[in-house]
């Protein structure tokens, strides 16, 4: 069962997660993109996380968006691994679904450089 998420963590690297120890939400900081306020939904350790961001969007005249839902799930492999999915949902606009497309393939393939050792 899914629950609602304790307060996140602050991770090292290229991008951070902090927030009030009271709330299970806060900014997400890139280095090269800026901070995103998130709001946790629901952590099911060690293997399911789920978040919303696009919280604060200033939109223009014409503009609104929702804020999407961001979920990440670990299943193990049969040779051992763990597989990742990652689903981003929620989009109001294919546009912004498509550039956010890109920005996850960047992220996870740095991710992917990490794992293998990369520095």
């Amino acid at each position: 069962m899914r629950k609602p998420a304790p307060s996140p963590t602050t991770s090292s690297g290229r991008s951070t997660c902090a927030g009030p120890s009271s709330a299970a939400g806060g900014p997400f900081h890139w280095e090269d993109h800026g901070d995103f306020p998130i709001r946790v939904e629901a952590v099911e350790e060690p293997r399911y996380l789920a978040w919303r961001w696009g919280l604060e969007i200033q939109p223009g005249p014409d503009v609104r968006e929702s804020p999407t839902l961001v979920e990440w799930l670990l299943e193990p492999t049969d040779d051992g691994g763990t597989l990742l999915r990652l689903r981003e949902s929620g989009f109001v606009f294919e546009s912004h679904r498509t550039e956010n497309d890109a920005g996850w393939a960047e992220e996870l393939g740095k991710l992917v450089f990490l794992i293998e050792g990369g520095q």
